[in-house]
């Protein structure tokens, strides 16, 4: 595969010189909708009952797979399917580190709503689910400001591009081959906003609780519900035709490197480099000293249509 990076012409010695690119946080993007996540409330409370669900499901495991717990044999009989259906449990999050609700578990907690079990036990769920909505919105907001995004094209010849990243045809277009090991997706794009599948998050989040591991963030199906909402623009950005590697602060990765609060990636080999059509006579000159054996091409105006091209 070949990307392209659009840039200014004051970045290219500081990209040269360690084959990396900058990271940026959404904050500095220039779209106003670009990696805004929001989760409806509806999905807030899908997220709470799943949780209590699992919380009487870890109680109710204790008291029925037990070994200490001695059941009598009546009893046995009554919650044999029960037990049954505690143990598929256990060992469907086993497997795929998913949890799935389960319906007998919620019939418990709407007894135990319906006759406020403990003390207020109404009351408690609400208060409950309000601390759980404000820890939902801290968490997301937390993930997004952690983002470290590279934004990447597919093509070295598109007229808007240049005009809005490569600072009016002035800059440059670095053609470069990525790393195997460099995560890169592409960018989707849709007239509906993307949301968080704060559902299956949970549902995530939750059996690796139970297996008392931390989630692994190079699971691809954690991956794939956590940064859906990052890889999805406006249908109006199409033209860009995007790819993206996106990482976290809070990650260790021996290809990110950090200097004066500023993230790099070093992303794969340079190929070429691309001058714009109004890159000056000097400063084509300053490139070409500064590139030694990587080509050089120059954009022009096509002398048919409404395109740029490049020559050596």
């Amino acid at each position: 595969m070949i990307l392209y990076k659009y840039t200014k012409l004051e970045y290219l010695e500081k990209i040269l010189e360690n084959s990396s690119f900058k990271l940026s946080n959404p904050d500095e993007f220039n779209d106003p909708f670009d990696c805004l996540v929001e989760a409806d409330e509806n999905e807030k409370k899908k997220c709470f009952d799943l949780m209590m669900n699992y919380v009487f499901f870890k109680e109710m495991e204790k008291i029925f797979l037990s070994r200490e717990t001695k059941l009598k044999t009546r009893d046995k009989i009554i919650s044999a399917g029960f037990r049954l259906e505690l143990k598929l449990t256990r060992s469907t999050i086993k497997k795929y580190k998913f949890y799935n609700p389960i319906p007998i578990v919620n019939r418990f907690i709407k007894l135990g709503a319906k006759y406020k079990l403990g003390q207020d036990f109404n009351d408690q769920i609400d208060k409950a689910k309000l601390e759980f909505s404000k820890m939902i919105e801290t968490k997301v907001k937390e993930i997004r400001d952690s983002l470290l995004i590279c934004c990447y094209g597919k093509r070295n010849d598109s007229i808007l591009m240049w005009s809005h990243y490569a600072n009016c045809h002035k800059g440059v277009c670095i053609e470069f081959e990525p790393y195997n090991d460099i995560d890169i997706t592409e960018i989707k794009y849709s007239k509906k906003r993307a949301k968080l599948d704060l559902y299956s998050i949970t549902q995530t989040v939750l059996a690796y609780d139970y297996l008392q591991e931390k989630v692994d963030i190079k699971n691809k199906n954690v991956v794939r519900r956590l940064l859906k909402p990052f890889l999805v623009k406006s249908k109006d950005w199409k033209y860009e035709e995007e790819y993206r590697s996106i990482y976290s602060k809070n990650e260790i990765n021996e290809k990110i490197t950090s200097l004066d609060n500023m993230h790099f990636i070093n992303a794969g080999n340079i190929k070429a480099v691309y001058l714009g059509c109004k890159v000056s006579v000097e400063d084509e000159k300053l490139v070409r000293k500064k590139t030694k054996d990587i080509p050089v091409y120059r954009m022009k105006e096509s002398d048919k249509e409404y395109r740029v091209e490049s020559v050596k």
